[in-house]
């Protein structure tokens, strides 16, 4: 047994002895071969061509060494100067090439920051393919030629703002066209009587100074020898300023970035803390470890740049399926934009070696798109709306995204509507909230962007235009019945979506600039869009034919010569309006020194003692026995002899028609039909003419006046209920204070507005007219958050088998969406008002599939207005589904 031990341990000593021996040879031979390395390697062999070359030109030789770039304070050593020797202390050759010439003039010291800064590879390797990153596993190969540009993204990426291609294209054509480069250089191209700008970008410069110095050279820089540019339009100056914030000294840098913009990229893709999440962050792309780039099935070298080219082109080529659409662009193009996405990565820099300019971008958070509408909206939104907000479908998405600048949404959309769903976006659709997360946009970009989209209307004629018309009533009826008739019923009486246009009261109220104004401005959030693509002989046919109606008529083809109210942004305020406080009234110092209106009982416990008026029964029990408001004898010899409104029985005596009844109402409370003197009723109160009387009171007392008479039908703030919306911005943008006032005494004949003046039952005075008018102004002008507007009376299961029948095969059977947009999804339902449906409905969308449904819109009688209501109803059974 000792000697079996004995024999295997002899036989393991003479094995470790055999490998020792093998081992001491590798070593002594790894010793012989060290300096004939040195001697063989590449870096000598280029050193001893540059010394062979020194000589024959008469130039001191090098010497033969390693030689390397250290920069501890950056954490930097590159030893790519032993093979481009020129690159450090040792003396160019002329015509030297890459390896012993001159370093190109770049925007910094290359002595200061190396080499592995800007064109990556490995510093510290000797060998070319271990400099250069050709080794498997290295993150940071070095940068082809066509893309070193890149490089300049990592520290000055943030610098620049830049617009779409098409600004940038613009702005570098005008710098040509006023011949700025016979003076300037740029890149290396231009003169040089004034200062070189090929990094004015870098450095940071104010713009209103630049736009001062463009229009009056002298003005700014005394002794300037630039002549002025003052004839330069403002839209041409900001394109001159938009292109030099691009001059960061990388013009191919700069172009890819403004493809990013022009593509849209950043609506799917978040980059630099900016952008959406449908698809992957490009943040720091070019840091993505190779091991996670899938080569497999890429055609050509799997480098970066042809991952990249292959991605652009068939992204299902490489991920399956692929939500991202193919993007085929020009060469040049496409090059640039591969640029731009490899220069997506944090800089090797620390903190303190970073430029200036670039740390105030970081941490202010600086935005490096351009701010105009037409920038934001291709950043952020082209890529699913179309370039020019047409809509289109996405393939890739399986799913339409609507036309956002259809002239039809925007003829129903408000802009509530719209900031709503930019801010909020669409839940399991590919529309992200851009304002609820801080990858988004500001309330300012959401504003800007407003009203690029709302820059996509037509320009409205002026109302001297349409005025200067002899309207051809023939036309102005055939256009109503066409586009009217389907809401307001083919003869204007009304139908239970828009009101009756027939009515006498109306038409003596609203005068040409009112109906001029509410047909081209439109109603937010209404049934009521805007018509603004009328023209003006269109606009006169239509007004023409509405007071054709009137009990006298104006002469035939005469259109009143006045002139628009007032623009809207006039009514609406420049900050929030404080809500009303009620109790406010007991702060107000007038309130105790007013004579108090006969409503003001609310507010005046002592109103009971006052003379009381028609309203008086409230706080005065004998008021109902009192005779008829004195004021009525004036324009009707007979009402001392009978009550201040003839009640149905009455007018049915006097042959008066009988309207049709839309809510269930007392017949006492319509108002009279006339005739009878209208505007002897309003002046015999206003003191004044209608069109020179302006409202003067407390929203306090108003909004008491409007809880106790006007709230039941028109809602709590206006918005609308049975009644239309009165507090609407457009609707008071287009109405005076004598409109509002001459409606509010006068009322609707043969409608349920009754007369508030001394025809009506309840009767108010001028001074409580001119609360409540003021209270409306005021309610009007209160921002909302979410778009407001009445609610339809309608059958949700009649709604649902219409439905059923016309609306599933785009919208879904249950509303989610196919063809058509999703309509069974809470943010939209929130955004969509009663009003926005119930015009999309009637009036469709021209150049898409959705058609119109109301009789007589477009040749199509599909629906009647009851049957759309119904539709809607059932919609909004969607909201209280679990």
């Amino acid at each position: 047994m000792a000697e079996h031990v004995e024999t295997q341990l002899a036989r393991q000593l003479h094995r470790n002895l055999r490998i020792l021996a093998v081992l001491s040879v590798v070593f002594v031979g790894a010793l012989a071969y060290a300096p004939m390395k040195s001697t063989y390697s590449e870096w000598r062999s280029v050193q001893e061509d540059y010394n062979t070359r020194a000589e024959a030109v008469g130039m001191a030789p090098m010497a033969i060494e390693l030689k390397q770039i250290w920069k501890p304070e950056i954490g930097l050593t590159d030893r790519c100067p032993s093979c481009h020797v020129a690159m450090g202390d040792i003396a160019p050759l002329p015509e030297g090439g890459p390896l012993y010439g001159k370093h190109p003039e770049v925007h910094h010291d290359v002595g200061r920051m190396g080499c592995t800064l800007c064109h990556r590879g490995q510093g510290r390797a000797t060998s070319v393919a271990d400099a250069h990153g050709d080794v498997q596993h290295w993150e940071d190969p070095m940068l082809p030629k066509a893309h070193l540009q890149a490089s300049c993204g990592s520290c000055h990426g943030k610098t620049a703002k830049v617009a779409t291609l098409s600004h940038l294209e613009r702005g570098a054509y005008l710098f040509q066209e006023h011949g700025c480069q016979a003076c300037h250089t740029v890149d290396g191209e231009g003169g040089s009587v004034g200062p070189d700008l090929s990094g004015v970008a870098l450095k940071g410069y104010d713009r209103a100074w630049h736009i001062r110095h463009l229009k009056s050279p002298t003005a700014v820089v005394e002794g300037s020898k630039m002549m002025s540019f003052g004839h330069i339009s403002d839209a041409d100056i900001d394109s001159l300023l938009t292109y030099l914030d691009t001059l960061v000294g990388a013009r191919k840098l700069m172009q890819g970035k403004a493809i990013v913009a022009e593509q849209g990229c950043r609506g799917c893709h978040e980059i630099g803390g900016v952008g959406g999440d449908v698809g992957p962050s490009l943040t720091n792309f070019t840091r993505l470890p190779a091991s996670e780039i899938d080569y497999k099935n890429i055609e050509g070298p799997r480098t970066r740049e042809n991952w990249l080219h292959n991605k652009l082109n068939n992204p299902a080529s490489l991920i399956t399926p692929s939500k991202m659409p193919p993007f085929h662009l020009p060469p040049e193009d496409e090059e640039a934009l591969i640029t731009f996405l490899m220069s997506l990565r944090d800089s090797d820099l620390p903190l303190e070696a970073m430029p200036e300019e670039t740390l105030v971008a970081q941490l202010d958070h600086r935005r490096d798109f351009a701010p105009d509408g037409d920038t934001l909206f291709s950043t952020f939104c082209s890529a699913c709306h179309g370039d020019q907000g047409e809509g289109q479908y996405m393939d890739t998405l399986a799913m339409r995204a609507p036309g956002v600048m259809n002239l039809d949404t925007l003829a129903v959309a408000s802009d509530e509507f719209f900031a709503y769903t930019i801010k909020q976006g669409r839940s399991n659709r590919s529309m992200p909230g851009w304002g609820v997360t801080d990858k988004g946009l500001t309330d300012d970009e959401i504003a800007v962007l407003l009203a690029h989209l709302r820059s996509a209307r037509p320009t409205v004629p002026l109302y001297s235009q349409v005025a200067s018309h002899t309207p051809d009533l023939r036309l102005g009826e055939s256009i109503f019945r066409s586009d009217c008739g389907g809401c307001h019923g083919l003869d204007g009486t009304g139908t239970v979506i828009a009101p009756s246009l027939m009515n006498p009261e109306f038409l003596f109220v609203a005068d040409d600039v009112f109906l001029y104004e509410t047909i081209t401005r439109g109603r937010r959030n209404t049934a009521m869009p805007s018509h603004a693509d009328y023209d003006s002989r269109a606009l006169a046919g239509i007004i023409g034919w509405l007071r054709s109606h009137e009990a006298t008529p104006v002469a035939a083809g005469v259109l009143h010569d006045l002139e628009p109210i007032r623009p809207l942004e006039a009514v609406l305020p420049t900050e929030p309006v404080a809500p009303v406080e009620l109790d406010t009234a007991l702060t107000d110092p007038g309130a105790a020194e007013r004579v108090a209106g006969p409503n003001a009982a609310a507010v005046d416990p002592d109103a009971a003692e006052r003379v009381a008026g028609p309203n008086a029964a409230a706080v005065d029990p004998d008021a109902t026995e009192r005779s008829a408001e004195p004021n009525a004898a004036a324009v009707d010899p007979g009402a001392p002899e009978r009550s201040a409104v003839p009640d149905a029985v009455a007018l049915e005596a006097e042959g008066a028609a009988a309207a049709p009844v839309l809510v269930a109402a007392p017949a006492a409370l319509f108002a009279p039909a006339p005739p009878y003197d209208m505007e002897r009723v309003v002046t015999s109160v206003l003191g004044v003419e209608i069109q020179d009387y302006q409202a003067n009171g407390s929203a306090v007392y108003g909004a008491v006046l409007y809880g106790s008479l006007c709230a039941g039908c028109h809602g709590e703030t206006g918005a609308g209920g049975v009644g239309p919306g009165i507090t609407n911005p457009d609707f008071l943008a287009s109405a005076s204070d004598g409109l509002l006032a001459a409606t509010i005494l006068l009322g609707r004949g043969g409608r349920p507005m009754r007369p508030f003046g001394p025809a009506g039952i309840a009767h108010i005075d001028e001074r409580e007219l001119g609360d409540l008018i003021v209270f409306l102004r005021e309610q009007g002008a209160k921002p909302s958050e979410t778009p407001q507007g009445r609610h339809v009376q309608g059958d949700a299961e009649a709604g649902q088998r219409s439905f059923g029948a016309l609306c599933v095969q785009c919208h879904g059977d249950s509303g989610q969406g196919l063809l058509g947009p999703a309509l069974n999804n809470p943010q939209f339902l929130t955004a969509a008002t009663d009003g926005f449906l119930q015009a999309t409905i009637a009036r469709g969308r021209r150049g898409t599939a959705m058609r119109a449904w109301a009789g007589g819109g477009y040749g199509f009688a599909e629906l009647e207005p009851q049957e759309i209501n119904d539709i809607i109803a059932y919609i909004r059974s969607w909201q209280t589904q679990p």
